[in-house]
Order: structure tokens, then sequence, then C-alpha cells
């Protein structure tokens, strides 16, 4: 492997390691191939659409490059040039079972005025057909046997935070469709005719559609004369029910297809050897433990992998560990999900924190420093958030404001009702000092004062937000007719006498 420029490159581009998006989708069907498959054709669509109006795309050049890779006996290609929705359609409707895979060349873009990826084909005219995803997935699931999409376009990998599956790829994968491959952001032509073709050669290949993506990012990351963080680029989705990373078992020519060294199909290997473990009879060799255990971990089977590897083996011990590991990591999730919720809800600390001592004790390993870093934080201002309300409850203004704005400055975005809080906190406060200062002026004898203070203070800042209304409280009389005081004068009850009427909230 050449060297990376950059030190992030060495995992994205080795071969070793899988980077990939995992979401939940819909039913994958008859996508996924079966052990008991035989060595079949990939039955490959590429539709081209680069309307008028828009950059020109070489695809002419990148479609050659296919068919020059691409060996007949493992993909057969069909070309849909100057793609439109009914030619596109057309090509899918041709046979319900194929295409297994697609690979789009167009234009793409996130709309955030519709909150949706879109694809530019092509009018009967040649003019710019903007074709929303949910609308161009509803298209290409028709192939009920389609098992990879490389959308090689601008864009493909977008969404919104609000609606992850707003995006072209991650509209696909909830569909049901196993694996996409999707630019994050814009992508040159250049990169983008050199990224397919290594891609699609890697998976006729036979290699998972993981080390084929390596391939491919390493083979855009040093192109003569172009920019060298491209291969950042392309991103890899995969449906969370497709685990194995084999989508296809596609034909090769095979010199040795008889010989002791013929590597035969990995599904079928696994499935054999899960077989021959859980046979009753005859000893069961070590790489058929691991067979077996690998072929539970490719279906998701995590507690079964877990009970294969119970039993040790010399030869395989170091990946018997790590397989342990995984097993337990995977097991654990749900807990790691259910504690991520506590985190999002922010009002259940107690709660994190049991959750975090359960996924403790479920982990094999000690728990990322980053949750148990947000269960901390979030005791912390559950605490503050509990000073903050028991200074409410004692009319202790200035403190539940202190307390709220340390709460602001810890989450700027806001922790569940605080702003709406600080906000009446500070009325209260206004208030209380509207209050005291009416009452020094009534202690002073000052009527004007007192009443000015009253009907210019809270009336005039506060009452016409939210109906809070201060009154003068008579004391030793009733209500008389006119505007005489007869009886006596007008009383003003202290600070904490003073009665106030809001309407909304109390």
């Amino acid at each position: 492997m050449r060297a990376a420029r950059q030190p992030q490159q060495s995992l994205a581009l080795h071969h070793g390691y899988s980077l990939a998006r995992s979401l939940p989708g819909g039913p994958l069907g008859q996508r996924l191939p079966d052990p008991a498959d035989e060595p079949s054709v990939i039955r490959l669509l590429v539709a081209c659409a680069s309307p008028g109006g828009l950059a020109r795309l070489r695809a002419s050049a990148e479609v050659a490059a296919l068919r020059h890779d691409l060996p007949e006996v493992a993909v057969q290609t069909t070309v849909v040039e100057r793609a439109t929705r009914a030619s596109l359609e057309s090509a899918l409707a041709a046979d319900p079972g194929l295409p297994t895979a697609v690979l789009l060349i167009a234009h793409g873009a996130y709309d955030h005025e519709l909150g949706k990826g879109v694809v530019a084909l092509e009018t009967e005219s040649g003019g710019v057909d903007r074709v929303p995803a949910d609308l161009l997935g509803g298209m290409l699931l028709k192939a009920q046997r389609l098992r990879l999409v490389a959308l090689n376009l601008c864009f493909g990998a977008d969404s919104s935070h609000l609606e992850p599956f707003s995006g072209l790829a991650q509209a696909l994968i909830g569909g049901g469709v196993p694996a996409v491959v999707a630019m994050r952001g814009p992508v040159s032509d250049a990169s983008a005719g050199a990224f397919s073709p290594e891609l699609l050669k890697g998976i006729a290949a036979n290699r998972t559609v993981d080390e084929s993506m390596a391939a491919a990012r390493l083979h855009i990351s040093h192109q003569p004369d172009h920019t060298a963080v491209e291969w950042a680029t392309p991103a890899l989705f995969l449906h969370e029910e497709c685990r194995q990373g084999w989508l296809f078992k596609a034909r090769e020519v095979r010199d040795d297809e008889f010989g002791p060294g013929a590597v035969a199909d990995p599904l079928r290997e696994g499935a054999d050897a899960l077989r021959t473990f859980q046979s009753p009879v005859g000893h069961v060799g070590s790489a058929v433990l691991i067979g077996a255990a690998r072929f539970q971990r490719d279906l998701g089977n995590w507690s079964q992998v877990l009970s294969i590897l119970r039993t040790p083996t010399r030869s395989y011990a170091d990946e018997q560990h790590r397989m342990r590991a995984e097993a337990a990591f995977e097991l654990a999730w749900p807990a790691v999900e259910k504690l991520c919720e506590l985190l999002a809800g922010e009002r259940d600390a107690a709660g994190a924190k049991d959750q975090l001592r359960s996924l403790s004790e479920q982990l094999p390993g000690a728990v990322p420093d980053c949750l148990a870093a947000e269960v901390a934080e979030l005791e912390r201002l559950a605490a503050l958030v509990g000073r903050a309300r028991a200074a409410e409850a004692s009319a202790d203004w200035a403190a539940a404001i202190s307390h709220y704005e340390e709460l602001l400055a810890a989450r700027p975005a806001g922790l569940r009702d605080v702003a709406e809080r600080l906000a009446a906190a500070g009325d209260e406060l206004h208030v209380a000092h509207t209050c005291e200062a009416a009452e020094r002026a009534r202690r002073a004898g000052d009527w004007a004062t007192a009443a000015r203070a009253l009907r210019d203070g809270p009336r005039a800042e506060s009452g016409a937000r939210d109906g809070r209304r201060v009154g003068l409280v008579r004391r030793g009389t009733r209500r008389r007719g006119g505007r005489g005081l007869a009886g006596g004068g007008v009383g003003v009850r202290g600070v904490r006498g003073w009665r106030t009427r809001r309407g909304g909230r109390a």
C-alpha cells in the first residue's frame, strides 16, 4: 500500500478495516446471497444523465473504463445513455429480478427547501429533471434483487439531521437496499470517473464491499495534478442486517478450480463449518470451530458466537479473544442505546447513572470515557436544576437566576425549560424589586411614588406580556363608591404580601 499523506488516511485506505455507516432499513427480501447459491453473473445497470444547463459530465470515459475493467464472465453491463425517468424505469422493468447492481452517473444535490436529496435526470428534450430521493428510491426498489447502488454524483450521502433518511443513500437503505455507495458533498468529475470502475472491479473479483471501497479510495487518493483529499468523499452505507460484506457470488475463471489450494465460496464454507460443528458425531477441528463462529458473526447471532467460542483453541486464540469482545459489545449495544436516550432526554440523571452501572457490567472492558463524562455532566446539571427549583420555591429569585444562567452557560442550546424559567425568574425578581420600592414609598407616606411604581413597573414591563397585575390592597376598609378614602388610609402590604395575578403559567 502506498504511504498515506495524512494520518487519518491510514484507516480509510487500509483493506483490513471496514469503515461503513450502518443504518436500519426495510426488509431485505431476496437481496442478499444465500450460502447455497451458485456463482452467477452480476447484472449491472449503468444510467448516465448530463442534462443541458449543467456542467457536462465525462460519462463516456467512465463507461469505457467499466467495459474494459470488468470481466464479461463476472459482469453483464447494460448502459442507459441520457437517462430519463421513463428510460430508467423501462430498464428496471425489463426483468423484475434484475439488475443486481446500479451505477448512477449524474449531477446531484441536497435541496434544503424540499428537505430531500435530488438527482438530475434528463427530460425528453435534454433538460433538467430533478428527481427527489424518495421517488428515485421507489424506482430503483422495483428491482427485487438489487444489492448495490453506487451514486456517482455530488451530495448523494448528504441528509438533514432532522430527517436522517431524506438523503439519496439513506432513502435507499431505508427501502431495503443492502449497500449504497455515495459521495459526501461535492466530488470532481475526475475522481468520480476513476472511483466507480475501481470499486466495481473489486466487487467483480469477489472482494467484500468494504474491501472494494478501500481499494477505490486508495485509487483516487494519489491522482497526478489533482487534489489528494477526495479519498474522504465516498461513503459506504450498509443495511444493519448486511454484516458479512459479500454482496455477490460472481463467476470467476479459476486455474486451480479442482486443486488443493482452491478457495471456495466463503459463505458456503461458513455454512459447512457450522453444520459440522453442530453435528453430534465426529471431532471438531479448530478451523471448523472458528469458521462456525465467523459465520454466526456474519449473521449477527452474537449469543451463538459466544457459545461456540467457549471452547479455547491454541491456533486461533487471538481471534477468539477479539471475537468474544466484539460479541460482548454487540450484545451490550441495546444498553448503550438506552443510556444515550436517557442522556438525550436530560431529565433522569439517576436513571442514566444506573444504566451506566448496568452497561459497565456487560462490557468486556471499561465503559468509554465519553459516556461516563456525559453521565457525570448530566448529574451536575441536574443538581443545578434542583438548586434553582429550591430557590424558586423560597422566592430567592436572584439565586434561581444565577443557577439558571450557569446551566445555560454549560448548555447554550438549552436544557429542558431552563430558558423559560430564567425569563420567569427575571420577571419575578423585577416584581419583587418594584414591590420593595413601593413599600419604601408607602412607609415614607409618599403614596404618589408608590402608586407610580406599581403602575409603571410590573404592568409596563411584564403585564403586557403575561397578564401579570400587581394591585394596591386596602387595609382595614372595604371598597366604596367613588374615589374617596373615607374611614382610613390605604395600606400597602410588605413584599411577601403582594398579590400577583397572571394569565398562563402559575
